[in-house]
């Protein structure tokens, strides 16, 4: 279910605000079943993926918070899971579950325009994207978490591409599990949140972006409890699961 409500005249999805929105304490619940969703603030509306047994499954759609209404869907293809958008709003990028693709959808001509494949290996198998982050300063950059089935959801380590292209420095899994990744406030630095197997140990880990790729910085161990998988950046400010700020 995907709830609508306004605390004051703002409305914040994820670390996206519209602070423009007239006042109103009304609440709308809405009976869809997605499995991502963000908010574009240049035209006031979310884009959802299509879960399970809903009508619309495989499929990116346009919901308007303001009257509940779905106004458009695009099929995207096999289990799309997660996505994230561009700083300037053009492009959402979308992680493939039975498919080992990101595909990238330009909002402004409404279709994919770019395809890429994330590979694999002859152990796990295929690899797909568990998250995606755009840098924020080129919206043609993407870190991804890569994971793959075997046994079980395992993580395939931290990848930077570039249109589409893989940046030759990665970051192994055998460094720890980052199943939630985001940029901090400018393109070079990136964080992952991460449960690491075997210790169980619950933190995140700072990450250097370069040409080249990306490359550990460093390991905060034991930083909090496992809650969820969402971190986000507002500024100077970390915010993880547990709402922690650091």
């Amino acid at each position: 279910e995907i709830s609508l409500g306004l605390v004051g005249s703002e409305m914040c999805i994820r670390d996206r605000c519209n602070y423009n929105l007239s006042f109103s304490q009304e609440i709308q619940t809405l009976d869809i079943r997605a499995n991502d969703f963000i908010y574009a603030s240049d035209i006031d509306r979310i884009y959802f993926i299509g879960a399970n047994n809903w009508a619309h499954l495989d499929s990116l759609c346009i919901l308007n918070p303001q009257n509940g209404n779905i106004e458009n869907c695009y099929f995207i293809g096999n289990k799309p899971m997660r996505m994230a958008i561009s700083n300037d709003e053009q492009y959402i990028y979308i992680g493939l579950r039975q498919e080992p693709r990101v595909v990238r959808f330009n909002r402004m001509t409404e279709e994919i325009d770019q395809d890429f494949n994330l590979g694999g290996n002859t152990v796990f198998g295929n690899y797909f994207a568990r998250d995606i982050e755009v840098s924020p300063n080129n919206p043609n950059i993407i870190a991804v978490s890569k994971s793959a089935y075997f046994y079980g959801w395992d993580h395939q380590g931290v990848a930077i591409y570039e249109n589409g292209i893989l940046k030759i420095d990665e970051i192994s899994s055998y460094y720890a599990d980052n199943r939630s990744i985001t940029f901090g406030a400018d393109d070079k630095t990136l964080f992952g949140y991460y449960k690491n197997n075997p210790g169980f140990d619950y933190g995140f880990n700072k990450m250097t972006v370069y040409n080249g790729g990306v490359e550990l910085d460093t390991i905060y161990y034991d930083l909090l409890e496992y809650t969820g998988d969402i971190i986000a950046v507002s500024y100077t400010h970390l915010t993880l699961p547990t709402n922690r700020e650091v």
